[in-house]
């Protein structure tokens, strides 16, 4: 059986491109009945490389992705423990709360962050607010009432993401002297079925 030269070329062209990590590359089907068993087989084996070059990625992928949430998760338990230590030998618990808000912008990357703490009866109780200037909380005045997005949060057992806060239709506007801000995340934080506060971080 002879193998035309230009199928020759071709095949090794295609397996050097195969051993440069393209498993996108095909031999035509038109080959002589000589060698088109071979451009067959050659083909099942691009179609196989390419199927598992695809599932690794996505293996390796998630693998990164867990590897993330866990070093996360690390580090937020990391964090919530020295808080909590500082509060248990004398700190104040007011500072305890803006540490949280803190920790939580540090790795979310929010440019603002704010916790609401609720009592018993549900009532707003404590309101800590950072990344606005003195001017900025100044101009805001009063605490929050829990309409619009902050409400939807405070009535959301799961958290909840905003991309645009604008063109959402639960959004009420922002009071006088409030900064502009376009992202918002909500965080509600249960002990059982009672809502004892939530975390809000804008502008990731």
């Amino acid at each position: 059986m002879e193998i035309p030269d230009e199928f020759i070329e071709s095949f090794a062209g295609a397996l050097a491109a195969t051993a440069a990590g393209n498993f996108e590359g095909r031999l035509a089907h038109d080959a002589p009945d000589a060698t088109r068993s071979l451009a067959d087989a050659y083909n099942r084996m691009q179609e196989g490389l390419r199927r598992n070059d695809i599932e690794s990625n996505i293996a390796i992928s998630s693998v990164a992705a867990a590897n993330v949430r866990l070093m996360l998760w690390t580090e937020a338990l990391q964090k919530i423990t020295h808080a909590d230590s500082l509060l248990y030998h004398g700190g104040d618990i007011g500072e305890f709360y803006r540490q949280l808000v803190a920790d939580a912008m540090e790795m979310m990357r929010a440019r603002y962050g704010a916790l609401g703490v609720f009592d018993a009866g549900g009532n707003l109780v404590e309101f800590v607010a950072l990344g606005m200037s003195d001017a900025d909380r100044c101009a805001i005045g009063r605490q929050p009432v829990g309409k619009g997005l902050l409400g939807a949060v405070m009535q959301s057992r799961t958290p909840v993401r905003i991309d645009e806060i604008s063109a959402d239709p639960r959004a009420c506007g922002f009071p006088p002297g409030h900064p502009p801000m376009h992202t918002l995340m909500g965080i509600p934080l249960y002990l059982g079925d009672a809502l004892k506060g939530v975390i809000y971080l804008a502008e990731k």
